[in-house]
């Protein structure tokens, strides 16, 4: 395949937000090789299929030395968006990093979290991938483990440290006596969660 065509093949169907050369694209169809090259239009289909909307797609970045290359991933009925979703493939960590999401209001309950979560594991395992990765921050932390996903030894270790070092703060601030709610003192962050194991 000529060089002009996989240029073409790779910018098809997804807005590109990231310097991209011939370097990038090379690197991509190399680590997305699955009985046939994925181009980033069939990876974010991938990750979208099953979700009743349609779907815009963005190519965030492709870090060649990293090995890790990111997308953007829109759904939308009509001019109302449904959701946003960033993921990242990190191929030397093995995992696909389910960086961000956020749902509408008036879309949540619906099942639309649990399709693209489910969607990003289908895609892992297919990329012969380990692990699904997600950081979760405030009440995403209490979705992400009803979904499964639990912090490994370090982020428990990490979330009891912040806990005990915010803890001791609010003891010698507030003084000892009663109980103090401990929302906004810390941030609790997930991360390398939910091995996929064969």
């Amino acid at each position: 395949m000529s060089d002009r065509i996989r240029r073409e093949l790779f910018r098809q169907g997804i807005e590109i937000n990231c310097p991209v050369t011939d370097v990038e694209i090379a690197c991509w169809f190399q680590r997305f090789h699955v009985g046939a090259q994925m181009k980033p239009k069939d990876v974010c289909y991938t990750l979208t299929q099953e979700v009743g909307c349609a779907h815009a797609y963005q190519l965030s970045s492709v870090d060649v030395r990293r090995e890790i290359a990111s997308v953007g991933l829109q759904g939308h009925w009509g001019s109302d968006q449904v959701y946003f979703a960033q993921r990242s493939v990190e191929f030397l960590a093995e995992q696909i990093h389910q960086d961000h999401l956020k749902i509408e209001d008036g879309y949540q309950g619906q099942g639309i979290g649990t399709i693209l979560a489910r969607n990003s594991y289908r895609l892992a395992r297919q990329l012969g991938l380990k692990r699904l990765g997600v950081t979760a921050v405030d009440t995403g932390s209490y979705v992400w483990a009803r979904a499964g996903f639990l912090p490994d030894v370090a982020s428990w270790q990490n979330v009891w440290e912040r806990f005990w070092t915010a803890f001791k703060r609010s003891t010698a601030s507030h003084g000892s006596s009663g109980t103090k709610s401990t929302t906004g003192w810390f941030q609790i962050t997930q991360r390398d969660c939910g091995s996929l194991q064969t």
